[in-house]
């Protein structure tokens, strides 16, 4: 066993502010105790006998979190299988505890914990704000095929814990897992990711049969519903930033063979905001080019660094105030592009173009990028 596997079974005992986690494997003890003081946030393992009485059993921790007074434990209590990646299974969170002291705290401190406990079981609820968390106590979940290649490359299987390997981008808890990393309690933190994950099994192509998967990864750095979180932010990170990729894998004589694509979407990287308004489309509002030339560049830099050369496809509206979002974009495309090449934008104005119908008119678009396409291929 890799020493950075994680605890997939545990045994959660909660006594006042004190919270044991024992990882068990079949009947057995598999390792040191976790013990948490929710009082002080604290992380220590610790020796110890078995766990017998007054138990529950957990799957892992998917946070420690900070509230006005003490910490607040969530907890991973069930998981929905829902493929497999790289042979190792992915679930999606089922359902979540959230554990407290409630002796610590004055009343008003209390109403006050009491709304952030609320907003953390919201965050972790499978039928709430929660749904879509996906995680996995193998695979890499946040990785390319191609990152998991390079990833793999450096080093033996197991080398590198999933916490180490993971691209911190799509790590939704990342923060709220760092005092168990830090404290020497990896193996019990599960890095989650937001995300869709759909998988159809027994495809056939021609004479052999596959597996088609689709992985849609949100970045985690600008998060927010749409109009109210629009463009980048100072450091270049944008808005509904997904990544999105097709893997399928085809089982031959000659072994099994693994493709993959990739594409990104998010929001214009320039500073801009839309707020909601009575308007059926609210106020588009732009900063000064001065302002946001450096997010702009940090963001393409960064596309450019992770994915080599891209093409950008410009789907707003090329005309109103959508109009003037896309010329601000081709003008920092244009400025970029004499600094570094590797970056192209294609403005199509899908709504202009296709309407809701016409969507052969699509091909207009594939003829500026079939050549990419073919250059680029696939890993």
């Amino acid at each position: 066993m890799a020493t950075h596997q994680l605890h997939s079974v545990m045994r959660v005992k909660q006594s006042g502010s004190i919270v044991l986690l024992q990882p068990f494997r079949g009947p057995d003890v598999a390792g040191d105790t976790l013990s948490i003081d929710l009082s002080r946030g604290s992380v220590e393992l610790v020796q110890r006998g078995k766990i017998e009485f007054n138990y529950h059993t957990a799957f892992g921790v998917a946070a420690l979190a900070p509230l006005a007074v003490g910490h607040a434990l969530v907890l991973i209590l069930a998981g929905e299988k829902v493929g497999l990646l790289r042979e190792n299974l992915v679930w999606k969170l089922a359902k979540s505890e959230v554990l407290v002291d409630r002796t610590a705290a004055s009343a008003d401190l209390t109403r006050l914990n009491n709304q952030y406990i609320a907003l953390l079981k919201d965050a972790f609820d499978a039928n709430g704000s929660g749904r879509g968390l996906f995680f996995s106590f193998d695979a890499d979940v946040t990785l390319t095929q191609q990152r998991f290649a390079a990833v793999a490359g450096d080093g033996p299987p197991g080398a590198k814990s999933l916490h180490a390997r993971a691209d911190p981008r799509f790590v939704w808890n990342k923060t709220h897992t760092k005092p168990l990393i830090d404290g020497g309690a990896a193996r019990f933190a599960v890095p989650m990711m937001l995300a869709s994950f759909h998988q159809m099994t027994g495809i056939q192509f021609g004479d052999y049969e596959g597996t088609i998967t689709l992985i849609g990864r949100r970045g985690a750095q600008r998060p927010g519903v749409r109009h109210w979180r629009r463009g980048a932010d100072q450091e270049g990170n944008v808005a509904n930033f997904v990544e999105t990729e097709q893997l399928i894998e085809i089982s031959s004589p000659k072994g099994k063979i693994l493709s993959s694509f990739v594409q990104v979407r998010g929001s214009i990287p320039i500073l801009w905001s839309q707020i909601p308004n009575i308007k059926y489309k609210p106020t588009t509002r732009i900063a000064p080019p001065e302002v946001f030339a450096k997010a702009f560049d940090r963001h393409v830099t960064n596309l450019l660094d992770i994915y080599k050369d891209v093409d950008a496809i410009n789907l707003v509206n090329q005309h109103g105030s959508e109009g003037l979002l896309a010329e601000r974009f081709q003008e920092q495309a244009d400025r970029f592009s004499k600094a570094r090449s590797g970056f192209r934008l294609i403005p199509f104005d899908f709504h202009k173009i296709c309407g809701a119908t016409r969507y052969e008119k699509l091909s207009q678009l594939w003829e500026q990028i079939e050549g990419d396409f073919e250059k680029w291929g696939f890993y």
